[in-house]
């Protein structure tokens, strides 16, 4: 069930296939071939699976008196001026010194409002003992140029409802968790058996949804199920504002590894 407006949800729909490799199999590999149905009878034979992973995107609200709309709203601004890859964790560093009211916010809105270059202003704040990480203070300066920016006369007389920012979608991001589900998959004993189909990125419902629990914008849920019964077998829901993942599947898969991917 979902707790919170979601703009949209996109999910890739892939496949695990079972392909006979017995019949590949030569009359010198008997001995092999014996293993291999030792085994495939020990599992009760080779089902197929559909794996099919959801990303849950959507509207970011305006946190009440703070005009901070969300680190992805962040994001979106300062990527532009960015120079390095790690774009979150600078983003993050700029959401914690705005909800924190740290003094380099102030000191960087006084620049902004006396045209000092960004540059400029982080060569003053140090000279100030205002000291924070250059590259923060460089994306905290645009971000907040952009926030002061002047915006045009509202037509109507009425309160102005709150800013809600339409977040493109990290498709990158969305491609690196589905390498890292297939890789994981791929290397399992029983798994690995089996071919990766890989579906193109579409858009789903949240009735799609077969696991059970709230999710909310920002979230990753990954079921996988066999094809010829329709039972759900596995499932892994990460809960992005809590940075939590809850997984029912096998031991042996990487969790530590997959929230790593997550804390996007």
């Amino acid at each position: 069930m979902i707790n919170e407006p979601v703009d949209k949800i996109f999910c890739y729909r892939d496949l695990l296939i079972y392909e006979d490799i017995e019949e590949e199999m030569d009359a010198e590999q008997d001995d092999e071939r014996s293993e291999y149905k030792k085994r495939k009878a020990q599992r009760g034979g080779m089902p197929n699976f559909g794996v099919t992973l959801y990303f849950i995107e959507g509207l970011y609200k305006t946190k009440p008196g703070t005009g901070i709309v969300g680190i992805f709203q962040i994001v979106d601004i300062i990527t532009p001026f960015l120079k390095t890859k790690n774009t979150f964790d600078v983003s993050r560093g700029v959401e914690k010194l705005l909800l924190t009211n740290n003094p380099i916010v102030q000191f960087v809105k006084m620049c902004i409002d006396a045209g000092t270059s960004k540059t400029q202003c982080y060569t003053d704040a140090r000279a100030a003992g205002i000291a924070v990480r250059k590259q923060n203070q460089l994306a905290l300066y645009e971000y907040l140029k952009e926030q002061t920016a002047p915006e045009p006369e509202p037509e109507r007389t009425r309160e102005p409802e709150p800013a809600r920012v339409r977040i493109p979608p990290p498709y990158a991001f969305f491609e690196t968790v589905r390498d890292f589900i297939r890789d994981e998959l791929m290397n399992d004993e029983f798994f690995g058996q089996l071919e990766y189909i890989e579906s193109d990125l579409s858009e789903c419902d949240a009735s799609d949804i077969e696991s059970t629990g709230e999710f909310e914008t920002g979230d990753f849920i990954f079921e996988m199920g066999q094809l010829e019964t329709a039972t759900l077998k596995y499932f892994g829901h990460y809960h992005r504002r809590k940075n939590k993942l809850v997984m029912r599947i096998y031991p042996e898969f990487d969790e530590d590894g997959l929230k790593s991917v997550l804390r996007r």
